[in-house]
């Protein structure tokens, strides 16, 4: 989107897909597992969403 590296999220991206909760191809994040994704979210799950429930 900035053409910048974000290696945070890269990084948290690469995790995810390595746990085969998530896959990517470019700018596009899809789900395989949503139970392992989850699980792999433990207690930080849901924190943002009343923040985007307007």
């Amino acid at each position: 989107m900035f053409g910048v590296r974000l290696t945070k999220e890269t990084d948290a991206l690469h995790r995810l897909e390595g746990n085969h909760a998530i896959e990517t191809d470019r700018a596009l994040v899809g789900i395989k597992d949503v139970e392992k994704l989850l699980e792999l979210a433990g207690a930080i799950y849901g924190i943002a969403e009343p923040e985007f429930s307007s």
